[in-house]
C-alpha cells in the first residue's frame, strides 16, 4: 500500500522535471532568437545560449535570464568574430556541396569532392560548437579557442558525430514533418540535446557561466 502511495508522487515529479526542462529549452529559445534579429550577433547569442543551459546541466544553476545576459556581453566580440569565421565557412562548404552533388554531371570526382564538403561542414559544426560552449574564452585567443575546439572535436569524435547529426537532425525534422507549431523550441532543444552531449562527453565539470565570464 505504501508503494502504491508513492507511485503517484514519483509520476508528478517526473512530469514536474519534464516540464522544468522544456521551459529551459523554450526560455533558451526565445532569448537566443530575440538577441539574434541582427544576424551579426549569433554567435554571442549561442555562446550565452550554451553558458546558461551548462550552467543548468552541469552545474544545477537554475537562473534563466541573468546568466545568459552576462555571458552574451562578456563574450560578444570574439563570439561575434567567431560566428563570422563560422558562416564563412558554412556557405563555402555548403554551396560545394550543393554544386558537386546536384549542379554537375555525375561523376566518381564530383561524388568524392562532395562528400569531402560534406564531411567539411560536419568537422564545422562540430568545432564551431566546442567552441561556442567551451573553448570561446581560451587565453590563446581566436585561435587558441579553434585549435582546442579542434582538439576536444578529435578527442570526443563519437559525441561530435553525434552533435552533427542533432544540429542537422533537429531542425530538418521540423521541416519535413511540418511541424510550425514547435517552430518556437527548435533551437533552444538543439542547445539543449547539444549540451547533454557534451556534459556527457567531457568526463569532467564544466565551467559555470559567471565562471567564464569573469575570466575573460
Amino acid at each position: 500500500m505504501p508503494a502504491e502511495q508513492m507511485k503517484p508522487l514519483d509520476i508528478t515529479e517526473k512530469v514536474w522535471l519534464v516540464a522544468q526542462e522544456a521551459s529551459y529549452v523554450l526560455i533558451t529559445s526565445v532569448l537566443w532568437l530575440v538577441c539574434s534579429l541582427p544576424i551579426v550577433t549569433i554567435g554571442a547569442s549561442t555562446a550565452a545560449a550554451y553558458a546558461l543551459l551548462i550552467g543548468h546541466v552541469a552545474q544545477g544553476n537554475r537562473e534563466m535570464a541573468r546568466p545568459f545576459f552576462v555571458a552574451f556581453k562578456a563574450k560578444f566580440v570574439r563570439a561575434t568574430l567567431l560566428w563570422l569565421m563560422l558562416a564563412v565557412c558554412l556557405a563555402a562548404f555548403g554551396f560545394n556541396a550543393y554544386y558537386y552533388l546536384w549542379r554537375r554531371e555525375a561523376s566518381f570526382t564530383s561524388g568524392v569532392l562532395a562528400i569531402s564538403q560534406v564531411a567539411l561542414l560536419g568537422l564545422a559544426i562540430s568545432i564551431f560548437t566546442y567552441i561556442f560552449a567551451e573553448t570561446i574564452d581560451s587565453s590563446d585567443g581566436i585561435w587558441g579557442s579553434v585549435r582546442e575546439a579542434l582538439n576536444l572535436s578529435g578527442q570526443h569524435w563519437l559525441a561530435s558525430l553525434v552533435i552533427v547529426v542533432v544540429t542537422v537532425a533537429i531542425p530538418g525534422a521540423l521541416l519535413w514533418l511540418k511541424l510550425w507549431q514547435f517552430a518556437i523550441f527548435t533551437f533552444g532543444a538543439l542547445f539543449y540535446v547539444n549540451t547533454r552531449i557534451l556534459v556527457r562527453a567531457a568526463r569532467r565539470p564544466l565551467p559555470s557561466p559567471l565562471e567564464q565570464s569573469q575570466g575573460t
